[in-house]
């Protein structure tokens, strides 16, 4: 049996939470109520922080198994971790694209404009193949987490395989900082970044956390500065945003994924909890967290069902900005624990007929 993190499996339980909150925020109104409020504004800046923490975690426990094994075992591995994350993002894709379909093919009759919003589906040849093999937003925009950790993964493999991977780390902080400067400042927009993807985003996280774990950073960093330093740096990442907010002319605030200080943000959080190893050993988020991937993928099903009620019953896609954020947090809480238990409940029912099959042979 592989040995496990626990702090790691309960912060990406944690993780996906977050992104729940993200994602309900997303499907109802895009721009969102909660600008107004200072809580709205720290929550959504905050919860930004869940997916370059399941790049920092997926680079972390690359390098746990690969450093255990030979040149042709660890070849085995990441051919059977690569076909998992590409078979799962295949299944996904065209889950999705079905229920796109159906959606566009029902709102002949309904004529909703929030449904022909969300289902934009007019790419011309060319921009279906960049989105379906690169970008992985050919399905739905979620799943471009599965294509950036399959390029950044194969990539990092490679890179270590042939004694590359110090380059490798160098050249992808490069590229991250021209993303940022591209995508988040405007100062290179005139670069054809994507929004998210592996080249300039995931593959530096990712191999971020690779690094965290050769070098043993975290047993070089004492709670004594960690804590202080990790408090000062995220008031810090949220100033930057708050700058950005009110500078750069983002209307009605900042909320995209990565600033310069959403690394040291994420890092030092990650660093944190790497030193609390038992943290949340018995929790929810513990068992979600060991079965993240296929709730992930799934979670917009959760989430749609909530809100596709909501809106069929009021024919609105918005919300009285004064209660959006709570309601926000209740749906992102509901769809997470239904979503969340009826994976864990399949997984559960899907080994325990495999044990039995087992005893049975």
């Amino acid at each position: 049996m592989s040995e496990r993190i626990h702090s790691l499996d309960t912060v990406k339980g944690v993780a996906l939470l977050a992104i729940f909150f993200q994602h309900a925020r997303w499907m109802y109104v895009g721009s969102g109520g909660e600008a107004a409020t200072t809580a709205g504004f720290i929550l959504m800046n905050i919860t930004r922080l869940a997916v370059p923490l399941f790049f920092l975690t997926s680079g972390y426990l690359l390098y746990m198994k690969l450093n255990k094994l030979n040149t042709k075992s660890g070849k085995t591995y990441i051919r059977k971790y690569l076909k998992k994350i590409g078979v799962a993002y295949l299944a996904g894709t065209a889950l999705f694209y079905t229920i796109s379909l159906a959606a566009l093919e029902v709102n002949k009759y309904l004529q909703m404009e929030s449904i022909t919003y969300w289902v934009s589906m007019d790419n011309t040849l060319q921009q279906a193949a960049w989105s379906l093999l690169y970008q992985g937003i050919f399905g739905a925009e979620h799943l471009w987490f599965l294509t950036a950790l399959f390029y950044s993964a194969l990539i990092i493999y490679v890179a270590q395989r042939y004694g590359y991977f110090t380059e490798l780390f160098v050249i992808s902080g490069i590229l991250h900082i021209v993303g940022i400067l591209s995508q988040t400042y405007l100062v290179l927009d005139h670069i054809p970044v994507p929004p998210d993807d592996a080249v300039f985003f995931g593959l530096f996280f990712t191999a971020a956390g690779y690094y965290i774990n050769k070098k043993n950073i975290k047993e070089k960093l004492s709670f004594k500065y960690l804590i202080p330093v990790g408090i000062l740096v995220n008031i810090l990442h949220l100033v930057e945003r708050y700058y950005i907010t009110t500078q750069l002319g983002y209307e009605p605030y900042f909320w995209n994924s990565y600033s310069f200080l959403t690394f040291g943000s994420a890092a030092l959080i990650f660093i944190y909890i790497l030193k609390k190893t038992g943290l949340g050993r018995k929790s929810f988020f513990n068992k979600v967290g060991q079965k993240t991937l296929w709730i992930y993928i799934l979670h917009p099903l959760g989430l749609g069902a909530i809100i596709g009620a909501t809106i069929l019953s009021t024919q609105q896609v918005s919300w009285n900005p004064e209660s959006f954020l709570i309601v926000n947090i209740v749906i992102a809480f509901v769809g997470y624990i239904a979503v969340s238990a009826a994976i864990l409940k399949y997984k559960q029912s899907d080994l325990n007929i495999r044990q039995h099959l087992d005893m049975r042979s």
